[in-house]
């Protein structure tokens, strides 16, 4: 099996993904809600990932699945497709357009190939493993930022209560009092902007392996650095998301680990 396959198989499930994301984007009359009000469930959530999944059923038929909304499938197995149909939902159910789709196939638990789509602006990121990232065909490279000052960082607001949101808002205060802060609300779209140099840093808390799979490989193949936030190993299941263009990591790092 060729990584091309699967990255073909990756980008036609979250292209597909963002046709359903179009065709109910500012049509939604109501939408649900997981464990708390913040934490919205729409029909494009569903839907999307029922498309993502017979796309790559009809290719690859004993692949398993980890999925936001349906959980595991067959995670056994050499392979394992990690899928966020629809990521900043609360961002598409309130008609905010930065919301995107994230497919990510792990060889044996490496992450060898992803997609990361965002419909409204037609913004679709790509990478295979040792191979680059793109963005729309074209490579992509980290920042040549040097210092926190001169960079924008990216940064998201953790939804459970237990991790204790109030310390985000002293880290974003620590980040924010050197240089300029955005939070977009759509971790892997914000994790691609960090391999596109938009953003030169990213840190967020208590994402999932769907938020970051496909992403964080954009970042390592764009030339970046990924970690935790006192700099260890980072980990598409631990709690603690740190990508930068790796010249300002050490200094995101002193200030997240104090």
């Amino acid at each position: 099996m060729t990584r091309d396959k699967l990255l073909k198989t990756a980008v036609k499930a979250a292209t597909e993904a963002g046709k359903v994301h179009l065709k109910y984007f500012r049509k939604l009359k109501s939408y649900g809600f997981k464990e708390h009000v913040t934490n919205i469930v729409t029909k494009a959530d569903v839907e999307s990932e029922k498309v993502i999944k017979n796309i790559i059923r009809n290719n690859f038929p004993a692949h398993g699945f980890l999925a936001e909304e349906s959980g595991e499938e067959n995670i056994s197995g050499e392979y394992r497709w990690i899928i966020d149909p629809l990521d900043g939902t609360v961002n598409y159910a309130h008609g905010f357009p930065l919301y995107c789709s994230s497919v990510a196939v792990q060889q044996n638990g490496i992450t060898v190939a992803g997609a990361v789509y965002a419909a409204y602006i037609d913004e679709l990121f790509t990478a295979v493993k040792g191979s680059g990232a793109f963005l729309n065909g074209k490579r992509l490279t980290v920042s040549s930022e040097s210092s926190l000052k001169k960079s924008l960082t990216g940064t998201g607001f953790p939804y459970s209560i237990y991790l204790k949101q109030g310390k985000q808002f002293d880290w974003f205060k620590k980040i924010a009092s050197t240089g300029p802060v955005r939070r977009g609300g759509a971790a892997a779209l914000d994790l691609c902007y960090v391999a596109a140099g938009v953003f030169a840093g990213f840190f967020e808390q208590g994402l999932k392996p769907w938020d970051t799979a496909a992403a964080a490989l954009l970042v390592q193949e764009a030339g970046g650095r990924l970690s935790d936030y006192s700099g260890g190993k980072f980990d598409i299941f631990g709690d603690e998301t740190l990508a930068s263009n790796g010249r300002i990591h050490a200094e995101l790092v002193r200030k997240l680990s104090k």
